[in-house]
């Protein structure tokens, strides 16, 4: 019905990559990550796409990783946090 915005953002800082994924016409429900993996809640839709996210960064980074999501101005959004380490450029 009404237009959806996105909007994406990277930035380095140090040895840290922080994503940010955020859109309007949604709302994360409080503590969604931790209610997903502890069965609270049925994952369904995206649910099923973020326990899918959240076990492929475990795998790559361990616990150097961190996933949030939060709810702020009219935006629901993600926050991925993973190590970065630059690896060899192409010419």
């Amino acid at each position: 019905s009404e237009g959806c915005h996105i909007r994406i953002r990277a930035e380095r800082s140090q040895a840290q990559l922080a994503i940010t994924v955020e859109n309007t016409g949604s709302v994360f429900e409080e503590d969604l990550l931790k209610k997903l993996l502890a069965k609270e809640i049925t994952p369904r839709g995206f649910g099923i796409g973020i326990l899918n996210v959240n076990s492929r960064l475990e795998i790559a980074f361990g616990s150097r990783y961190s996933m949030e999501f939060t709810n702020q101005n009219g935006y629901a959004a993600i926050h991925i946090t993973v190590p970065f380490q630059e690896v060899g450029r192409e010419r």
